[in-house]
């Protein structure tokens, strides 16, 4: 009895601190702190690390940039292509972009930017911009962002100077002035200065071509003279040689209408030509067939002469004999000085004398010879009878 209460005391004392001090301790800790005992706290981060969602901000903001540069109007086909397949990638593929792949795409737009501004340039723009070409790729920027504005300006002197030295007297004068001026006054010029000038002086020549013109010439171009410019323009560029073009056939029909058989001859040919050979005939063919003309004609009145002189020649006896119608004369003469008994011999030989003249084509064509040769032999026929009245008497 006595060893069984004995057992009982020493279990007690021997489980009592182990029920004691966890409670003890559990006070404690729930006094000091929020976690009850027995329960341990988790780690906590290192703050050196970056927080997932932080990562997930930084993909956003190079996406960001990416588009940025794909929306811009300034940049080149290449640097556009290479954003959009970066932004179609991963977050890696954009940060690479970024970094690196941006600048071996702009390097190549620069490049073919060059190309366009050499092929639409001028000599000077061309010189220097194949300079920037075989350069670096700070030398393709720099032509880029100076070289081909100093270029230019040169080029566009250049070009004004060249106006002036083939346009009208308005287009001189502004272009000039503009050269004396900044390059804005030059650029001007080029722009608007010289269409102006130019409208000026196109009026101008229209005047005189309408006043030198012909009827076609000048209906056309007064008519282009009351419209606009681009009616002036026309005119000059087009208008005025189709006008000219009917002008000069009517003018070779009238040549020919009026000219001898060479130029007749010679404006059929141009007429079964060109236009150009319808010019040529009224510069040069009409003048030579002319020239042909005369001399046939000439030649003609030459021949008609001397078969006249042959003709006249021709009814003079051998032996000295006078002519018949110089014998027809003297005989009408002395027919008027004669008495009454020598008329029917008279009568007779005027008609005699009528027939030679015929023959011989004496007549009105030569009046005042004959007239004169007859009063000489008529007087001469006067003495004559008169010798041979003295002798009858005589007898």
């Amino acid at each position: 009895m006595k060893l069984a209460r004995v057992s009982a005391v020493l279990v007690a004392v021997a489980l009592a601190p182990a029920v004691l001090l966890p409670s003890s301790a559990s006070a404690a800790e729930t006094t000091d702190g929020n976690q009850p005992l027995g329960v341990s706290a988790p780690d906590a981060a290192p703050e050196d690390e970056p927080a997932p969602a932080a990562s997930a901000s930084t993909e956003q903001e190079d996406r960001a940039a990416a588009q940025a540069i794909l929306s811009d109007p300034a940049s080149g086909p290449h640097l556009r292509e290479a954003a959009g397949k970066a932004l179609a990638g991963t977050a890696q593929d954009v940060r690479h972009f970024l970094e690196s792949g941006q600048y071996s795409a702009r390097d190549t737009d620069d490049r073919i930017r060059v190309s366009q501004i050499i092929h639409q340039g001028g000599p000077a723009v061309q010189k220097a911009g194949q300079a920037a070409m075989n350069g670096t790729i700070e030398d393709v920027r720099q032509f880029l962002a100076v070289g081909q504005y100093v270029a230019r300006e040169s080029d566009d002197r250049l070009r004004v100077s060249q106006l002036v030295e083939a346009g009208g007297p308005g287009v001189r004068a502004a272009g000039l002035a503009a050269l004396e001026g900044t390059i804005e006054e030059v650029r001007q010029f080029l722009e608007v200065g010289q269409y102006v000038a130019r409208e000026s002086d196109d009026r101008v020549r229209l005047v005189q071509i309408i006043s030198a013109g012909g009827p076609a010439v000048q209906e056309a171009g007064k008519a282009a003279f009351n419209g606009t410019a681009e009616d002036v323009r026309k005119f000059l560029e087009v208008g005025q040689y189709a006008a000219r073009d009917s002008d000069d056939l009517v003018r070779a029909a009238q040549i020919e209408s009026r000219g001898g058989p060479e130029v007749k001859k010679a404006a059929a040919a141009a007429f079964n030509g060109t236009i150009q050979d319808i010019r040529d005939f009224l510069a040069t063919g009409q003048y030579v067939a002319a020239a042909k003309d005369k001399a046939a004609a000439e030649a003609a009145s030459a021949a008609k002469e001397k078969a006249a002189a042959e003709a006249a020649a021709q009814v003079q006896p051998a032996g000295g004999v006078q002519p018949a119608s110089l014998t027809a004369s003297v005989a009408a003469a002395a027919a008027a000085a004669a008495p009454t008994t020598a008329a029917p011999s008279a009568v007779a030989t005027t008609v005699a004398s009528g027939s030679a003249l015929a023959a011989t084509g004496a007549g009105p064509a030569l009046p005042w010879e004959v007239g004169g040769a007859a009063a000489a032999l008529g007087l001469g026929a006067a003495m004559v009878v008169t010798a041979r009245r003295r002798s009858a008497d005589e007898r």
